[in-house]
């Protein structure tokens, strides 16, 4: 009888907790890896059988301390990890995995530090990046792995962002807010955030709709946490970019448009959103941040996050965003590590290393392909108004933007900085309109150059850098 209890307590375990594979045998044979820490197991199983479903994977969840009693070379956890991702992506058996999520914080499954090609160093440099690089490819600039991680603290903020992708991948129904991108701009004049956003919407297609929102209460775009939150929350976004500066609790610094306070306004239910950021964002051990933070909202927030966690180089983060808003929406429909593994990796090495993805590897946006493209509505202005130039600074040339609300006499001219004049962009009647002036480089030097745009009574001065 006793033979009997241990007989059906063991069955019990084995049907319970099924044995773990042998991470080094070849023969096995999965699409989709979750690797966390034992105590978050349990939490994913859910997810395991709906991408199973919903993909057809063949998905392994497997804990941290399997890996480290298989893969134990190196002192350094996360290299054992980079290890057991390399060889299951190169020695198992077809088809080999290629997503692989990470679900914790840098102390549940650490990363790596990413040195700065200058001096200096913060512990905000560290990036899952070298675990889409496999350790038996010789090429080290080409990634054969798609790497997203899940920062997770609880089981709950798990359960909480797994209920988000599921509603949104089993849903077959387009809505018009999966068309749709919202650019949040922070004003600033040296660097034209918001015209560099628009030269960014400029690569989605042309039946999408671009929506700007600018902090500067000057601007056509003004927006408010009010307006952000109404558009997001009852008409929706697909894409929702932060361009500006942002600290781990705020989007842009004085004042702060956006507080990880503010984050319980939004109510997104079923309009769930991918969130780009175009500064540095880290999830470390001890702090948390808005980009985090909209994970993890319980009906509401973002399903993935494109976050950076190093320094922002505006010239190739620039080419970044470009790059990824042209492939987001395609018929090759990439998965979001796909979009952003692109050819200007060589070109800028240190940057694609701290580009880091947050959400589900395998997730696609979603959006309407047989929306037909409409002519855009062109409003009369209301009010005259001067643009900052872009790009600024510039090199070679720069584009000057301005709007006349009814027809009037107009002059746009560049003056250095003693006030002298140099160049005459515009000097002739227009009539109510949004024009641009396009200025060259005139064999100026380098240096600090303003235009002033007179039209009526109205006057307006900006600010222009000139580098060479």
């Amino acid at each position: 009888m006793k033979n009997l209890i241990v007989l059906f307590f063991l069955v019990l375990i084995n049907a319970s907790f099924p044995q773990s594979i042998i991470l080094r045998d070849t023969t096995n044979q999965y699409d989709y890896i979750i690797i966390t820490v034992p105590e978050f197991v349990q939490s994913c199983e859910t997810f395991k059988q709906h991408k199973e479903s919903y993909n057809g994977f063949n998905v392994l969840i497997v804990d941290t301390g399997q890996i480290y009693s298989e893969f134990n070379s190196d002192s350094l956890p996360q290299n054992n990890i980079r290890e057991f991702i390399s060889y299951a992506g190169t020695y198992w058996q077809t088809p080999k995995p290629v997503y692989f999520l990470l679900i914790g914080n840098t102390q549940a499954v650490p990363n790596f530090f990413i040195p700065l090609p200058l001096p200096g160093y913060n512990s905000y440099h560290r990036s899952d990046y070298y675990y889409s690089v496999s350790l038996y490819d010789s090429d080290t600039l080409t990634t054969e792995f798609n790497i997203g991680r899940l920062p997770a603290l609880t089981s709950q903020e798990i359960t909480k962002y797994f209920d988000k992708v599921i509603w949104y991948e089993n849903n077959s129904v387009l809505f018009d807010w999966m068309n749709t991108n919202l650019f949040l701009c922070e004003s600033e004049e040296i660097f034209s955030l918001l015209e560099y956003s628009q030269s960014v919407a400029q690569q989605l297609p042309l039946n999408f709709q671009k929506k700007y929102m600018e902090d500067a209460d000057t601007s056509e775009y003004f927006g408010n946490l009010d307006s952000l939150m109404n558009f997001v929350n009852n008409f929706g976004t697909s894409i929702l970019w932060f361009i500006g500066r942002s600290a781990d609790s705020s989007f842009m610094f004085d004042p702060a448009f956006l507080e990880i306070d503010d984050l319980g306004l939004l109510n997104n239910f079923q309009k769930y959103f991918l969130s780009v950021h175009f500064t540095q964002s880290a999830i470390l051990d001890s702090n948390t941040n808005i980009a985090r933070e909209m994970l993890f909202l319980i009906n509401s927030g973002s399903i993935g996050t494109i976050v950076l966690n190093g320094l922002s180089f505006w010239p190739t983060i620039t080419l970044f965003q470009r790059e990824w808003a042209s492939r987001f929406y395609t018929s090759s429909h990439y998965s979001i590590p796909e979009v952003i593994e692109t050819y200007l990796d060589i070109m800028a090495p240190y940057q694609r290393r701290v580009v880091n993805y947050w959400g589900d590897p395998s997730l696609k946006l979603k959006y309407d392909e047989t929306v037909n493209v409409s002519e855009p509505i062109t409003e009369i202005p209301k009010d005259f108004f001067l643009y900052s130039n872009y790009p600024n600074p510039f090199n070679a040339s720069t584009t000057i933007k301005y709007q006349v609300p009814f027809q009037s006499n107009v002059s746009l001219k560049l003056y250095d900085i003693l006030g002298r004049e140099v160049s005459i962009l515009v000097d002739e009647q227009k009539t109510a309109g949004r024009y641009e002036a396009r200025f060259t480089d005139n064999n100026l030097t380098s240096g600090i150059y303003f235009y002033t745009l007179r039209a009526g009574n109205y006057t307006q001065t900006k600010k222009m850098i000139l580098l060479k």
